[in-house]
């Protein structure tokens, strides 16, 4: 799915409930595999991109939104659209793609248009109200995005992107920094200690709040509890290694320091796929971690996961 962010004061009405309009640009959005978030306001709309910068795949603005802004409509839309830009190149990707939806009069022919800042893949103003016009905008959204890097990613890893949904934001984050890292070939040990974050955070954390680890609080560290996860046999084995690998490895290489013997490895070649290997081994854990947890009651987790093998302390 492609994903929108789509900034229009006519969106909503003045209680804010839906408008023939929104159901309009939505109900084509859906048709073409797109999934469009409304926004009335300016700083709302970057405020949703800024928190999940490589959710949205593209954006759409009204030139004269006059309850979007601040000021005088024009002005607003050239601000936002150099804020879209700065944040680009901040992030160093090329989504969300900017595109523009008005209906203005003003910008109906091609010598006032050419006044309006748009990018060459955009090709145009596309007019409001006009369907034929919404469904050409949608096509050329899905042209450019579908060529997108960003998007390769989010179709490849769907699976997994699907299943940290529930994750937050900043945790989100710093997986997709480790995919897109590891899938453009980055030799950057300090992945290691990202993958590490991961794993003692919203991997392991929910067992520990269901206390099915035979320690004691203060003992909740990454090697205690991988240690038992690898040693229980009612854990797939792939998972117990995957735990054991994930744990020496990331301990070792923890803070990208060069001194250590998998830093140094990474950095020189020697290792050239390690981080490959670390981040589909925490693509299986997190599969199997989401799929423990999906549709269960907390006793049907503990019984799973019952080791006659440990007695807690």
């Amino acid at each position: 799915m492609i994903n929108v962010l789509w900034v229009d004061d006519n969106a909503f009405d003045e209680n804010g409930n839906p408008t023939s309009l929104f159901n309009t640009v939505t109900d084509r959005g859906d048709d073409a595999g797109i999934f469009v978030q409304a926004y009335q306001n300016y700083d709302e709309a970057l405020d949703a991109l800024k928190s999940e910068p490589h959710k949205w795949n593209a954006i759409i603005l009204d030139i004269c939104d006059e309850r979007a802004g601040h000021g005088e409509t024009e002005d607003e839309f050239s601000e936002i659209y150099s804020e879209i830009e700065k944040f680009q190149v901040r992030n160093n990707q090329p989504e969300p793609y900017i595109f523009v939806y008005s209906g203005s009069d003003r910008f109906s022919t091609k010598e006032q248009q050419s006044i309006i800042r748009k990018r060459d893949y955009a090709k145009r103003v596309y007019v409001k109200g006009s369907v034929p016009e919404l469904k050409e905008m949608f096509a050329d959204i899905k042209k450019i995005v579908e060529v997108s890097p960003y998007h390769k990613i989010q179709q490849k890893y769907h699976d997994i992107f699907s299943s940290v949904e529930s994750w937050e934001k900043e945790n989100i984050e710093i997986l997709w920094k480790i995919i897109v890292s590891v899938e453009n070939g980055k030799s950057d040990p300090s992945l290691l200690n990202d993958m590490r974050k991961l794993l003692e955070g919203e991997i392991l954390r929910p067992f520990e709040d269901l206390d099915v680890f035979p320690f004691l609080p203060r003992d909740f560290t990454l090697n205690n509890e991988s240690t038992y996860i690898s040693m229980n046999k009612k854990i797939p084995v792939f998972i117990q290694r995957a735990f054991h690998s994930l744990s020496a490895i990331t301990n070792d290489g923890s803070h990208g320091k060069k001194t250590t013997t998998t830093s140094a490895d990474i950095l020189s070649g020697k290792a050239p796929y390690l981080l490959y290997s670390c981040m589909f081994e925490l693509f299986n854990v997190i599969i199997w971690q989401n799929n423990l947890f999906s549709g269960k009651t907390d006793d049907e987790i503990k019984r799973l996961l019952e080791n006659p093998d440990w007695k807690k302390k």
